[in-house]
């Protein structure tokens, strides 16, 4: 740890850039480093520094470098507060109300009033703009239609041909030069530098192994010793997470990182709420859980049938792909399993909220 002390007081003397990628490349070369760090009391030492020291800068790089060796700082509240936001398109405009509602309700904005925020497809993009840029979210409804217009304004014979040749509706070159600009290309384990920075997950899927399961994108790394059920990682640039999560079959073309096919979150997980509870339990194992908020986007879903004696392929692949992005069966579960504690004084508030704005709890 001699090196760590050393770089962080040379940062308070103009050394920030050369500690800075020093200590970054350090703990992120390799597991055995990290354990090492563990081992050696590095966390005990950075927390003293970052007690010690007045310069912002050595105090930004601190709380990267303990979310990089997977050091969580306790919950501010009674317990763990967690926020979930589903995937739909355009239609995380539903979600922006309801948010808006909830901050005017409580008179504090989103970021403050969770320590863990988890979004899939919009809500990714949701919870970037209210969980890391800190967005007013009027603002984030103009941005959000905007891009709307920007994305979504082409003619069928245009989107026709860009499904044809490139597997996408859409123009996703355009998509990820937006998302560039607007999620930023700052690495997601350094928002964990601001101090009033929940901490975030964003959620895709990943192809191309033999069976598909879920991606997290994460601003911190899990304490030592301890593993997810989820593969994730805290490297990539905010705007490569939500291209990923984003990445919905038919409107946009995969997503590469490295080695990986990433598509849309919502193909396997719409609604993350059952990933967020696992995730805090282990950044948290001892906090209980006071408030879950699963924010959906709205579902349409007329009554149709058929009398015909068997039905398309077309059919049979919509009907798949409703049932995998149904967001309503989780919420049900969750709140049935809620009633087994109801009777317990840290019994948890429990809420869904959809386009109905039904409340659970």
């Amino acid at each position: 740890m001699t090196f760590t002390l050393t770089a962080c007081r040379d940062d308070e003397t103009g050394g920030g850039a050369a500690r800075k990628s020093a200590i970054y490349a350090t703990l992120t070369a390799s597991i055995v480093t990290r354990v090492t760090f563990h081992t050696s009391g590095g966390i005990r030492h950075i927390l003293k520094i970052l007690e010690q020291t007045s310069s912002a800068n050595v105090e930004c790089e601190a709380r990267e470098a303990l979310a990089l060796l997977g050091y969580t700082q306790p919950v501010k509240a009674h317990g763990i507060r967690l926020l979930t936001i589903d995937g739909g398109g355009v239609r995380g405009l539903v979600a922006l109300e309801v948010l808006k509602k909830l901050e005017e309700e409580a008179g504090q904005p989103i970021h403050e009033l969770f320590d863990y925020i988890c979004g899939v497809s919009t809500g990714a993009i949701l919870t970037v703009l209210v969980g890391v840029h800190k967005m007013p979210l009027n603002e984030c409804e103009k941005l959000y239609k905007n891009l709307s217009t920007q994305i979504f304004t082409q003619t069928t014979i245009k989107g026709a041909t860009s499904l044809f040749m490139r597997n996408s509706y859409y123009d996703s070159d355009s998509w990820t030069q937006i998302l560039k600009e607007n999620m930023g290309e700052t690495n997601i384990i350094e928002t964990s530098r601001k101090s009033d920075t929940p901490k975030i997950c964003l959620v895709a899927t990943r192809a191309n192994t033999n069976r598909i399961q879920p991606y997290l994108f994460r601003n911190y790394n899990l304490p030592y010793r301890v593993t997810s059920h989820y593969q994730g990682t805290s490297l990539p640039c905010l705007w490569e997470a939500v291209r990923a999560s984003a990445a919905a079959p038919g409107y946009f073309s995969e997503f590469a990182i490295g080695d990986m096919i990433l598509l849309d979150g919502g193909l396997l997980v719409n609604n993350p709420t059952a990933i967020a509870l696992h995730e805090t339990k282990q950044l948290w194992p001892d906090a209980e859980l006071q408030c879950v908020l699963s924010v959906g986007t709205g579902r349409h879903e007329p009554i149709a049938t058929t009398s015909e004696a068997s039905i398309g392929w077309a059919t049979r692949i919509r009907t798949i792909l409703n049932s995998a992005t149904d967001t309503e069966v989780l919420p049900a579960v969750i709140f049935s399993l809620s009633l087994r504690i109801i009777a317990s004084p840290n019994a948890i508030s429990f809420y869904s909220v959809g386009f109905s704005l039904k409340f659970m709890g």
